[in-house]
């Protein structure tokens, strides 16, 4: 399994990815069979999982990625693995940050409706059912999934006394208090008009418009925004991160 793995890290292709998205554990060992499929599952479909239940999914992807999507979204279809319509948005070229691809998708989004957005390349040690009936039951404009860290590569909350947002930040550690890469939003419209002020100010980090930093907007229209915090986040993001992360589930598994 291990020289299995080593390989579809190194030199599989694309096609070969997609060949495994109907593989299923038939005959012989069950527990080998099952690490087999939890170490090739593809990292979008962990992301998926991962998530809470919802009416409706939003994937918003490159065209150039279209053939590696589309058969990921047949096999999920075929499991009904979720109960939601799932939809794909595809975009001609990367945009200017997370915040411009989010507000991509505003005409596929009823205004008064619950928002939750997620990154693609992480996991979360974390009830996904809690965590909704968190945020419906604090009655906050805004929730953000957080964990301990200190590494300036994440976005930072800074908490007030009574343990709501003061300020979100990117790339710098003004608290040990890191977001997850998943935001909450009780009204979509909520997110979208941030986003549309963010842009206006013209506020990015690194030539980018990140999606983190558009709650201070509605933080600074005394709207209520509150840290939710999780055990940990594994991150997949970049060759390091994903390293670390096939280590830590073939040492602990995905829980």
């Amino acid at each position: 399994l291990d020289s299995h793995v080593a390989y579809y890290q190194r030199w599989a292709k694309t096609w070969e990815f997609q060949a495994l998205m109907k593989a299923r554990p038939a005959v012989g060992d069950a527990e080998l069979g099952k690490q087999y499929i939890e170490a090739l599952m593809p990292m979008v479909e962990r992301v998926r999982a991962n998530l809470p239940q919802a009416d409706k999914l939003i994937v918003v992807a490159l065209t150039e990625h279209r053939n590696f999507v589309r058969p990921w979204m047949k096999q999920v279809d075929a499991l009904n693995a979720y109960s939601m319509g799932i939809h794909t948005t595809y975009i001609p070229e990367v945009t200017a940050g997370a915040a411009c691809t989010v507000y991509g998708v505003i005409d596929e989004v009823h205004p008064e409706s619950e928002l939750l957005v997620a990154n693609s390349d992480q996991w979360l040690d974390w009830s996904p059912a809690h965590f909704i009936d968190f945020c419906r039951r604090s009655g906050a404009d805004g929730v953000i999934p957080c964990f301990r860290a200190t590494d300036p590569k994440w976005s930072f909350l800074d908490l007030r006394d009574d343990g709501t947002v003061r300020y979100t930040i990117e790339k710098r550690a003004v608290s040990d208090v890191a977001s997850a890469g998943l935001y909450y939003w009780r009204q979509a419209r909520c997110c979208f008009r941030s986003i549309e002020e963010m842009v206006e100010q013209n506020e990015r980090t690194n030539q980018e418009f990140f999606l983190c930093p558009s709650f201070n907007q509605l933080i600074q229209e005394g709207s209520v925004v509150l840290p939710y915090s999780i055990p940990r986040m594994v991150g997949m993001g970049t060759p390091a991160d994903l390293q670390a992360a096939l280590t830590d589930a073939k040492r602990n598994g995905w829980a």
